[in-house]
């Protein structure tokens, strides 16, 4: 693969898409099939602490 890393200038790493396949199902246990549902809040509170402005 010719590109590039644009921070590392290194080759990028093509993962084997039957390893992505079984992340995706590991992460469907592992978050009880709730994926984005858990991280959202938690993401929210974080923007929350950096910029409260971020409603307006």
């Amino acid at each position: 693969m010719g590109s590039r890393n644009a921070y590392g200038g290194g080759e990028l790493t093509q993962v084997d898409p039957r390893i992505l396949a079984g992340m995706a199902d590991v992460m469907r246990v592992a978050t009880a099939g709730q994926g984005a549902q858990i991280a959202w809040p938690a993401l929210l509170r974080k923007l929350e602490r950096m910029d409260p402005s971020y409603r307006t």
